[in-house]
């Protein structure tokens, strides 16, 4: 996936269209948290939203927020994590000026 997040190959790349379908196979749920380890994965969402897949990035979004955002950031929200926040917040902002996504925000 951060092939993706960082530009080296396209989210259209049938290469980058089967490591993100792999991945949900392997870890679904991960955006609402359903996953082995407690950390939230943000970088994680911001591929999700490269690729288009909207709903599970803002399913994140939700989820992020009512888990860690609400309750002061707690362990394991870390720097990184808002860093991405931020990160996606922008991506979904940019995407609602140009009507990519029918996206809602809070």
């Amino acid at each position: 996936m951060y092939l993706v997040t960082c530009g080296v190959i396209s989210p259209q790349d049938p290469k980058a269209i089967k490591i993100w379908h792999d991945f949900n196979e392997s870890f679904p749920g991960w955006e609402s948290g359903k996953k082995k380890d407690e950390f939230p994965w943000s970088s994680v969402a911001i591929a999700s939203f490269i690729m288009g897949d909207y709903h599970r990035a803002l399913r994140f979004l939700a989820w992020a927020e009512e888990t860690f955002l609400i309750n002061g950031r707690t362990y394991p929200w870390y720097v990184l994590e808002s860093s991405n926040l931020v990160t996606l917040t922008k991506l979904a902002d940019k995407a609602n000026e140009a009507n990519l996504a029918p996206l809602a925000r809070n």
